[in-house]
């Protein structure tokens, strides 16, 4: 599956780094904690405009800075690449199990829309997505706008449970919305 790109005129996102992530001490040492020992999953949720695509724009930054090999989509293209895998004719849980092969892969947006709008189809395929990485243990990085509360509700025990494991790192923002400017 195609990796996405970030806008190449977005010289924010360009230049993002983890250095300047503006996090409180805890989120920032969990997140040093992890990318020097990378493993499992690392769960980024919070509210739009909080600062979850630049976190993975910062770690797209890092990972290519350092000849990590990476994965990295925004959830729409995630869906878009297994689309066009099922149009070929080939199997998407093929296309899936090959991301074994990815030392680290990046989820930015799971669920973006509402998680109750997702199809089945779209349910099923994060599922695979998450049992497989989750059974390899490679290093795996998901942002979410839904907070682990709100993964319990509105989606599968399995799914849910495979992302709350103690063994995952789970950073919960409550920042408000960077993008916007208040009176």
């Amino acid at each position: 599956m195609k990796n996405s790109k970030f806008p190449e005129n977005d010289s924010v996102l360009r230049n993002a780094c983890l250095a300047a992530l503006n996090l409180s001490p805890e989120s920032a040492q969990k997140i040093s904690t992890w990318v020097s020992t990378p493993h499992d999953f690392l769960l980024y949720l919070g509210s739009p405009g909080c600062g979850k695509t630049y976190f993975c724009a910062a770690m797209v930054n890092y990972l290519a800075e350092k000849k990590t090999t990476f994965s990295f989509w925004f959830e729409r293209d995630f869906f878009s690449g297994l689309r066009e895998v099922i149009e070929r004719g080939w199997d998407p849980i093929v296309e899936l199990e090959k991301l074994n092969d990815v030392p680290f892969a990046i989820l930015d947006d799971m669920g973006c829309a509402r998680a109750d709008k997702l199809t089945d189809w779209q349910r099923e395929m994060l599922f695979n997505f998450v049992d497989i990485r989750s059974m390899s243990r490679l290093p795996t990085i998901i942002t979410s706008n839904h907070y682990l509360k709100n993964i319990k509700l509105n989606f599968e025990e399995r799914f849910f449970s495979r992302l709350a494991a103690k063994r995952n790192t789970i950073i919960e923002l409550k920042e408000e919305d960077l993008r916007q400017v208040y009176d």
